[in-house]
């Protein structure tokens, strides 16, 4: 699954990040869970938009830029 995230995959990259942000498999990471499911939801996977919008929610006290901002409202308009 990793080689296929770094290859663009995005449902790979999506559920790589779903892994890190769990903890699953791999050390738990929220940093590297974050970027995973930015890169899949840029690329247009909608799971992965929707748990990087969970993910930044669940971050209390963590800023917010106009990138995350953008992620969260593809989640709001993909329903």
């Amino acid at each position: 699954m990793a080689q296929a995230a770094a290859q663009g995959d995005t449902r790979a990259m999506g559920a790589l990040g779903v892994l890190y942000r769990d903890g699953t498999g791999v050390a738990k990471d929220p940093d590297a869970a974050a970027r995973w499911l930015a890169d899949a939801a840029r690329g247009g996977d909608a799971n992965a938009v929707y748990q990087y919008a969970k993910l930044q929610a669940s971050s209390s006290g963590k800023g917010s830029s106009s990138a995350d901002a953008e992620i969260t409202r593809k989640a709001a308009e993909a329903g």
